[in-house]
């Protein structure tokens, strides 16, 4: 389905802090076109549509499902409807041209609106892939159904994420295979991968984003962090 976030709309109302809040408001910003046919794509739209799913199986907002699951599971730090007041961001397109946007409200899917720490992320990765404790080997076996990603690959320093599966992608890097996720938004930058071969979790958080600042966090950071495993 289309990215709402890629309708040019999107990014004009929240440049003027006025970004859609709603799920209907979202709605319509998501055109009514096919045009990913038969190539892999990235959509915030899907998370849209997996909120209304839940909400319909459980008959509670997702707010409340999604912060009790992880407070069920000993992660309460995992929680969506954070007050960002006081949390400072940075958006840079160049290395001189930096703005602090922390007063931006993007509003996006619950894929970036769930707020923690690198401790908990550690936590949460352990949980997930060393203890199973979270989701079945079955589960997470089929999460690791992997789909090609050309030609949106991600270039990590010498290393690439090349495969995605279901809320998970695959990296290689000096031969050696992590899964996790990276993630961000206009204000943020996060990046979780776990390789099992070494036991080994990555758990890195900026509130810095933009060009220059996204080109600083996975070609020069992270590669020097992977540099050291």
């Amino acid at each position: 389905m289309h990215d709402y976030t890629k309708n040019p709309d999107w990014m004009k109302n929240l440049m003027s802090n006025n970004a859609p809040e709603t799920f209907n408001e979202k709605l319509l910003l998501i055109e009514n076109t096919l045009n990913n046919k038969g190539n892999f794509t990235y959509s915030n739209t899907n998370y849209l549509f997996l909120e209304k799913i839940v909400e319909s199986v459980t008959k509670k907002p997702f707010q409340e499902v999604f912060n009790k699951f992880y407070s069920k599971i000993d992660l309460p730090n995992i929680k969506i409807g954070v007050n960002e007041e006081g949390l400072e961001a940075y958006f840079g397109q160049t290395e001189k041209g930096s703005s602090k946007v922390s007063a931006w409200r993007e509003y996006y899917g619950f894929d970036g609106g769930v707020y923690t720490n690198s401790k908990t992320l550690d936590t949460f990765l352990t949980k997930l892939y060393k203890d199973i404790s979270i989701l079945k080997p079955s589960t997470i076996a089929q999460m690791e159904t992997w789909t090609k990603m050309e030609p949106m690959t991600i270039p990590i320093g010498s290393g690439v994420i090349y495969k995605y599966g279901y809320g998970v992608m695959k990296l290689t890097y000096n031969d050696q295979e992590y899964v996790g996720h990276p993630g961000g938004t206009l204000k943020y930058q996060s990046f979780v991968f776990y390789n099992a071969k070494k036991d080994i979790s990555i758990s890195v958080v900026s509130n810095c984003s933009g060009r220059y600042f996204n080109n600083i966090f996975f070609q020069e950071l992270i590669p020097a962090i992977l540099d050291e495993l």
